[in-house]
Parts: C-alpha cells; structure tokens; sequence
C-alpha cells in the first residue's frame, strides 16, 4: 500500500520517465534521481523486513486446541451431520483461512452476514448467559473450542453434561457426553 502512495507523491518529479522518444534522455534533476534513490531503498527495506519472520502471527488464537480436535477426531463434518464445533468469532476467521469453504464455523468477525438470533445468542454464549444450554443445544454444538478467561469455559468446566479434553494456559476443549440411560 506504501508503494502506491508514494509513487502517486513521486509522480511529479518523474515527469518524461516512461515516455518512449529515440532522442529522449532521462530527467537529471536533483529531486528526480533523490525520488527514484529512496523508492528503491524503500523497497530494499520492505523486502528484507519480512526475512526470517512468520507470515501470520498466530500467537493469540488456539492453534494447538484446533490441532488436537483434528487429531483426536473430534472435529464434526462440515455437514452438520455430527453436531457442530463452536468457536469465538476470530477464531472462525482463522478456520476459514486454514480449511477454506470446508471449514463449517459457528460464527466469524462479519457481524453484518449473522441474523440478529444468531448474533444475540452468541453475545449469551460469550457472557455464559441464563440460556447458553438450550442455545447449544439448538445449534447441535458438540465441540467447544473457548478461551479459558470467559465466563463460558468456566460453565462448561463446571458442568455434567460436558466434558473438557483439552485445556493450555489460554484455551479449553470441550465435548458433550454421551447421554446417561438409566437402567
């Protein structure tokens, strides 16, 4: 984006430079070859930043939460078939990216695209509120992925009906157990 601002802002002194004349010889002003100077330092800099540094930073989202449903096979279909998996919205996001319109998500940041019960329910789910058992139960939610500081982690680590299978010093993964039959 840099890059086009500052061409635009370099424009005026590269006045003639592309023009395809036989008898035509570049500008020599000063400012022109101190404009042209600086666009190539500048872009040296901005190809030499990124050397040796992750293309993402994933620092803050639960890369090793979402590797272990994978790999304990508890991540659903994307289908809906076998429930679905309920993550916060950034984390949605990241699951778009890796798995592309495969990845089913419960919601991600476009807040425009959610219905408004969709979106209502999710602001109950993110503060644990009076109704977040029937509301995972009516989106068929069988796998939890959720930040351990929210109110909801703390719920679901409290509750029977939910079992945590995962947990590091930022996330928890949490199953619904199976339904108990009394014989």
């Amino acid at each position: 984006v840099a890059s086009l601002v500052l061409t635009a802002a370099m424009a005026p002194c590269l006045v003639g430079v592309g023009e395809l004349k036989a008898n035509a010889k570049l500008p020599s002003n000063l400012l022109a070859w101190t404009g042209a100077l600086a666009m190539g330092g500048l872009c040296l800099l901005m190809l030499s930043t990124p050397i040796g540094k992750p293309s993402l930073e994933l620092h803050s989202y639960p890369v090793q939460a979402l590797a272990y449903i994978h790999d304990e096979g508890l991540l659903p279909p994307p289908d809906g078939s076998e429930g679905r998996l309920l993550a916060q919205d950034f984390v949605g996001n990241l699951r778009e990216y890796l798995d592309g319109p495969i990845g089913d998500v419960f919601v991600d940041d476009r807040a425009e695209v959610l219905s408004k019960k969709t979106s209502d329910d999710y602001l109950n789910l993110l503060g644990a509120g009076p109704s977040w058992e029937t509301i995972l139960d009516s989106y068929d939610i069988r796998t939890i992925v959720w930040q351990r500081s929210l109110p909801l982690a703390v719920v679901l680590t409290e509750s029977e009906r939910w079992q945590v299978r995962y947990t590091d010093g930022d996330w928890i993964v949490a199953t619904r157990r199976a339904p108990t039959t009394s014989a």
